[in-house]
């Protein structure tokens, strides 16, 4: 990612479609948010987790998940899986957000 100052995923936008793909057709809602950074992706998991700090976030920051193509999807007690996929660079250490 150029604002973390790794090296570009040349594949990372295959790697997506491929993932869609295949969630999709076995009937997963998929949401894609790209370029967050590590609070960011704590944040997106409340939301997704439809945590009691949800609404006020969503209510807070509508627009700025909104742009980022999060629809206001959570788990409900009906689902009966939730799967995350994180695709970024990382290491031993961790998984790298676009502010490392």
């Amino acid at each position: 990612n150029v604002e973390s100052g790794l090296s570009p995923r040349t594949s990372a936008k295959v790697d997506e479609e491929r993932a869609k793909k295949m969630f999709t057709a076995l009937h997963y809602n998929v949401v894609l948010l790209q370029n967050l950074t590590a609070a960011q992706m704590v944040e997106a998991f409340h939301l997704v987790a439809g945590s009691t700090i949800h609404s006020s976030l969503l209510r807070e920051r509508q627009e700025f998940w909104r742009a980022r193509g999060y629809d206001g999807t959570t788990i409900t007690n009906g689902d009966d899986s939730f799967i995350c996929c994180l695709m970024s660079h990382g290491g031993s250490g961790g998984v790298y957000g676009i502010d490392r």
